[in-house]
């Protein structure tokens, strides 16, 4: 199974599982079994974007050493970081901390560059 594959058939067990679970249930044990975390935000951002790591930390004038520990789930992200993905992309820094439901992931738009 490729990866779209994947991650089709999760869009639709989280589908079906929103169905029977009441959100705020739903979102809470995901975040408590660390499977939304910032850190997958962040790949699924990336992801989304069609980006590897190289040009995602190139972008954020960062070594792909650095970045790369940033989607390591456990791994702390910078709120200053977090942040500025925020801004950057212009999407809300309130879903990079799972505060919102995964899926649909924003619509990002790139910035212009300074």
């Amino acid at each position: 199974m490729n990866t779209k594959d994947c991650l089709c058939s999760l869009e639709l067990l989280r589908d079906f599982v929103a169905k029977f679970v009441p959100l705020p249930v739903y979102m809470k044990n995901l975040v408590i079994d660390q499977i939304e975390t910032s850190n997958c935000r962040l790949w699924a951002l990336r992801e989304s974007l069609h980006m590897d790591e190289a040009s995602f930390a190139a972008f954020f004038d960062m070594a792909v050493e650095q970045y790369h520990q940033y989607e390591i789930t456990g791994t702390k992200v910078p709120a200053e970081f977090l942040q500025n993905v925020s801004s950057r992309f212009t999407i809300p820094v309130e879903w990079l901390l799972c505060e919102f439901p995964m899926l649909p992931i924003p619509r990002p738009e790139p910035a212009n560059s300074q």
